[in-house]
């Protein structure tokens, strides 16, 4: 249509740190983020997050996850619900969110 205006979607960053007396590769981190949020809010939900990990550090076990802004409280929801792996305890803790990728490095993973 002519004078229709496409609107960008708001985005978050997430800044996370990571409690596990084991290796975490960025893979793992991803995978069991996932899985917890398709068991929480099921695919639909979890789709409308639009999760995407950017960094993860295995050495400082941080990381960086974009989302959408409407979905924050969903990915908290998730990091609060995961407990152990593997017969370990795991916990997965937010240390901030920002709006932009540059500020949330900046701030929160001394990048």
């Amino acid at each position: 249509m002519v004078g229709e205006i496409k609107v960008k979607p708001r985005k978050r960053y997430i800044a996370f740190q990571v409690l596990y007396d084991g290796d975490l590769s960025e893979r793992d981190v991803l995978k069991i983020l996932s899985s917890q949020l398709m068991k929480l809010f099921g695919e639909v939900g979890a789709s409308k997050t639009h999760l995407w990990l950017h960094v993860y550090k295995e050495d400082s076990k941080k990381g960086l996850i974009e989302c959408r802004h409407n979905a924050v409280q969903l990915i908290r929801a998730s990091f609060a619900s995961i407990f152990e792996l593997a017969g370990k305890p795991l916990t997965i803790y937010t240390i901030g969110v920002s709006g932009t990728m540059k500020n949330a490095k900046r701030k929160y993973l001394d990048i």
